[in-house]
Order: structure tokens, then C-alpha cells, then sequence
């Protein structure tokens, strides 16, 4: 089945989407110092996984959607499992606002891949647009950070692997409904944690002193009654955040969704300010607008460009029409 285009939905629905994952970023930030990443991830998405099969029992009974490409299905949750890994443990020690403005190189590397894995004709202004957004990134972490800090680093993976995801949503849009593809990623994300855990050995003291690393190696531990309640929180939020963003992506295309995903770094910044008394640097604000600057720049060329597409395919089956009349 082809996804029904609703652009202005799809946007909405994002921007919604984004604000529900930054309330869940507040409440990962602050267990950093008390769990492992791997616990909450779990005990998150269990919740998660339960309230959408409860959902799918009120609509559905219990009968499941199937993926008609489980193998993408199942990659695209992989992919987000990393990404949100890669994500929580770069905010261990880094600031929200720079981290988010790390991730938000995404659209750089889609169009990275795009040139390299999928074959596709990038001119010389997109690839400059690239170079303009990684000079951003440089002028956001600095030089220093970004050769002495393995939180950039795992906020760089995180942004390769959303990337990723991204890309695994449009090809199973046409196919699943957002609801499937949710699913999927989910029991992923639960898969993930749990083998991660185990080959990591739950119960082992982390010896690293840094914060990211601290929050993946540290024991499981017993939460307290108000914690375990966030937990559950998180845990709707972020079932229903991850439904919205995957609506939206079917929904729209993600070259006109991705300038909008932005919004995300208003939040951080406010959230930061207001709870962590973040202050970012003029060269932080100065690096994020060149940042969303190039990347604003690289998706209207990408729309530019399929508007382009589609009307030399709309005129080649105008031609093969008259030719067959």
C-alpha cells in the first residue's frame, strides 16, 4: 500500500514528538548518576512494548501486524537501539545543547550515505552545504573535545545510526503501518539491552571514571518507588514518541520533516538553562545556526531535486503514452 502524503500532519506531528523526548531526556540526564543506561533502556521499553500491546488489543484484538519486510524492520529498530544508546551516554557529561547539536548532523550524513551507498548524484552546492555543517559541529565541540572526549564520539554514532533509521523508515512506509514498524523497533530495543547486559555481565562495578562509560558498566540496582515511577513514565512517553516520529516520517517526506526536527534544540537549550543551568557559549548559538543553516539548505535541495525527479518521470510516461496511442 502506498502512504498517504500529509505533509502539515506529518510536521505537527513531529515537533509534538520531539517535545515528548525531550521531557524523557530530563528525566535519563538526571538517573545518570544512579543506573546503567541498559537498566532504564529495559525497564523502559518492556513498558513501552506492554501499553502497545494494549492498544493493539483494544483495536485489534490480539492479532499482531507482520511486517511485510521484517528484515528492515528489524535493522531500523538495531539501528535506533544504537542510536539511543550512543545518544543517553554522550548526555552523561555533555550539555544538552551541544550534544543535541551533534546529533543533529544527521541530515549531513543521510546525504553522506546517499552519495556513497545509494549511488545518488550530489552536486558540488550540497557537498558544500556538508562542509559548512561539519564546521559548525567544530565550532560547537572545539577542537580539544572533539580528540578528548569519547562522549562526541558517541554523539557523532549516535547521529550515524539515526541517520539510518531514518532512511530504513521511508522504505517501510509504503508497507507497514506505523504502529508495525514501532513494534519492531521496540522488541529491538528490549533484545538490545538485554544481550548487551549480558555480555557486559550485570553486576560488574564500572572501573572507568568517565560519566558515559560509568552509565553503561554500572550495576543494575533495586529503584526506589518514585524512580521506578518515572521509569514507567519514560516508558509511555517514549511508546508514544516513537509511534509520533515514525507517523510522521510516513507521512511526509523526510527531506521537507528534517529542518523541522530543529525544534528539538530549543528544548535542550530551555531545559538545560532552566535545570542544569547550561548556559551555551556564543560559539555554541554561532555554530548551531551554521549548522541548521547547511542542513536547511541541504533539504530543500533534496525537495528540489525529487520535485525535479518526478517531473521528468511524470513527462517520460506522458511521452511513452502518445507513443503507444
Amino acid at each position: 500500500m502506498q502512504a498517504e502524503e500529509r505533509p502539515l500532519t506529518g510536521i505537527a506531528i513531529l515537533v509534538f514528538a520531539l517535545f515528548l523526548f525531550s521531557v524523557q531526556d530530563i528525566v535519563m540526564k538526571s538517573f545518570s548518576g544512579d543506573y546503567s543506561v541498559l537498566q532504564i533502556v529495559y525497564v523502559r521499553c518492556v513498558i513501552g512494548l506492554a501499553l502497545l500491546f494494549v492498544v493493539l488489543g483494544v483495536r485489534r484484538g490480539i492479532r499482531l501486524s507482520r511486517s511485510k519486510r521484517p528484515n528492515l524492520a528489524f535493522a531500523r529498530g538495531l539501528l535506533g537501539f544504537f542510536s539511543y544508546l550512543g545518544y543517553y551516554m554522550a548526555m552523561a557529561s555533555l550539555p544538552l545543547a551541544e550534544l543535541v547539536a551533534i546529533v543533529f548532523t544527521m541530515p549531513i550524513f543521510v546525504t553522506i550515505f546517499s552519495a556513497i551507498l545509494l549511488r545518488e548524484q550530489v552536486g558540488v552546492r550540497r557537498w558544500s552545504a556538508v562542509i559548512v555543517g561539519f564546521v559548525g559541529v567544530l565550532i560547537v565541540v572545539g577542537p580539544e573535545s572533539l580528540s578528548g572526549n569519547i562522549a562526541v564520539l558517541f554523539a557523532f554514532a549516535a547521529a550515524i545510526t539515526y541517520a539510518g533509521s531514518t532512511i530504513l523508515t521511508r522504505f517501510l512506509s509504503p508497507h507497514d503501518e506505523p504502529v508495525t514498524i514501532s513494534m519492531y523497533s521496540m522488541i529491538m530495543f528490549v533484545v538490545g539491552a538485554a544481550v548487551l547486559s549480558i555480555v557486559i555481565g550485570v553486576g560488574v562495578t564500572a572501573e572507568s571514571s568517565h560519566p558515559s562509560l560509568q552509565f553503561l558498566l554500572r550495576d543494575w540496582a533495586i529503584p526506589s518507588l518514585f524512580d521506578l515511577g518515572l521509569m514507567v513514565l519514560i516508558g509511555g512517553i517514549w511508546s508514544l514518541g516513537m509511534y509520533l516520529l515514525t507517523k510522521s516520517y510516513c507521512l511526509a517526506p523526510a527531506s521537507l520533516l528534517s529542518p523541522f526536527e530543529y525544534t528539538y534544540i530549543i528544548w535542550a537549550v530551555v531545559f538545560g538553562f532552566f535545570i542544569w543551568s547550561e548556559v551555551p557559549s556564543v560559539n555554541t548559538f554561532i555554530g548551531i545556526v551554521i549548522l541548521v543553516s547547511s542542513s536547511i539548505y541541504i533539504a530543500r535541495r533534496e525537495m528540489v531535486n525529487g520535485t525535479a525527479e518526478k517531473f521528468a518521470n511524470s513527462i517520460d510516461q506522458l511521452n511513452t503514452a502518445k507513443q503507444e496511442s
